[in-house]
């Protein structure tokens, strides 16, 4: 469980829930395929949430300067989703 993933969820879901509602509408009326709705809804949240991660996570390191993960880009590229 990371404190940042569920920052990002909570303070987008307004966001999420919109975008996932219109895909399912998409899907519905024949637009697009069902898969299409799992993977653009977990691509969609795969970059708020690496954008959540380039805006800093707290709390700030207390004895070093910068933010390892960040820095590197290691974190961010790190996230990514899964359809089960």
């Amino acid at each position: 469980e990371r404190s940042f993933l569920r920052e990002t969820l909570r303070l987008t879901k307004p966001e999420v829930e919109a975008f996932v509602t219109k895909r399912v509408r998409d899907c519905l009326t024949g637009k697009i395929a069902p898969d299409a709705v799992h993977e653009a809804t977990g691509i969609k949240v795969v970059g708020l949430c690496q954008e959540h991660i380039a805006q800093g996570i707290n709390p700030p390191l207390k004895y070093r300067e910068g933010t390892p993960l960040i820095d590197t880009g290691q974190l961010r590229s790190s996230i990514t989703y899964e359809v089960r």
